[in-house]
């Protein structure tokens, strides 16, 4: 890390901290720094390295085979995670998940009804926080239909 943020450091120019006059031309470096170092591949930081990367183990489990059956995948995920559907009820009616819930849900609300509110005195009334907080809500929906997991956070 440290080798790192030096190289950063020769290649920069930095300014002091304070007032600086922009209009007095600051002097171009007095040498270039190589780019040589930079264009080599596989060399992080330039350095010559001989360790060898790690081959990745090989991402298969039973919950990553296929079974062939539609949505066969997500009824063995359904079994295999059943054990831990009560505790995880459990867990979420703490004092500290509950505060979390209700800063969330005023944290996304907020914006619709103050939007709404405007829009309602600009609409005249024709469209305002209800129908706001509706739109919000259909495309919270959808995006948690589309978002490819059940408890994605809004």
């Amino acid at each position: 890390l440290l080798s790192g943020i030096d190289e950063f450091l020769d290649q920069v120019t930095v300014l002091p901290p304070g007032e600086w006059d922009p209009s007095i031309r600051i002097e171009p470096p007095k040498n270039v720094p190589s780019q040589e170092k930079r264009k080599m591949p596989a060399v992080p930081n330039g350095n010559v390295s001989q360790v060898e990367p790690e081959p990745e183990p090989e991402h298969s489990g039973p919950e990553l085979e296929r079974t062939g059956r539609c949505f066969g995948g997500l009824i063995v995920d359904v079994k295999r995670k059943a054990p831990w559907y009560l505790s995880d009820f459990k867990d979420a009616l703490s004092l500290q998940c509950v505060a979390s819930f209700l800063f969330l849900y005023c944290a996304c609300m907020s914006p619709v009804i103050t939007f709404g509110g405007l829009l309602g005195e600009a609409t005249e009334g024709r469209i305002s926080a209800i129908e706001s907080l509706f739109g919000a809500s259909m495309t919270g929906i959808a995006y948690s239909l589309f978002a490819g997991q059940p408890l994605t956070i809004l």
